[in-house]
């Protein structure tokens, strides 16, 4: 399950940078709600789980809004010129909650998790740029330090909103 996961969230990942890319912004939201779909069958308490997925989705969203609205990045897309994330960066925001909830939180402490956010975060939107997805503004060196800042911040956050979700005969922080 692991394989297929990981497969699953690199897959709607690529999906939604073409997307953004190519001028089909939905192509990435399309595939992330099929994976949505798959992923709540799995869930042992859909409502709990779900609902932190939710929540860490739209706080993505806005902390997405923000750096477009400080001028860090200009996504691709019809958005552009407005400080509203678009739909694609909300679904990839969904996409990384979905993968942490079903693989990384039960195999990850939060300090890994928190390196992990800190390491994937800036190479994330720096390799967005180089597709075209985004454009990053502001000089590299700063975007990949205060994006890894941010990255760190909100991935170890992520991984404790999941951690609390999680049902009470399953635990999400692993103690290894």
């Amino acid at each position: 399950m692991l394989i297929l996961r990981t497969i699953a969230f690199l897959l709607a990942g690529a999906a939604s940078l073409w997307g953004a890319a190519s001028g089909r912004p939905l192509l990435g939201p399309a595939v992330v709600a099929a994976l949505l779909v798959a992923h709540a069958w799995t869930l042992t308490d859909p409502v709990r789980q779900l609902r932190s997925l939710l929540a860490a989705t739209v706080i993505g969203t806005a902390l997405e809004s923000t750096w477009i609205a400080l001028g860090a990045y200009v996504p691709a897309g019809d958005m552009r010129g407005t400080p509203v994330c678009p739909l694609w960066v909300t679904s990839a925001w969904l996409n990384a909650v979905l993968f942490w909830q079903g693989v990384a939180a039960e195999r990850l402490s939060p300090g890994q998790a928190t390196v992990a956010g800190a390491i994937a975060f800036p190479l994330a939107y720096l390799l967005a740029d180089r597709v075209h997805a985004v454009v990053v503004v502001w000089p590299p060196w700063a975007f990949a330090v205060a994006f890894g800042l941010y990255g760190a911040i909100a991935l170890g956050a992520v991984h404790l909103l999941i951690a609390v979700n999680a049902p009470r005969d399953q635990a999400c922080l692993n103690e290894k």
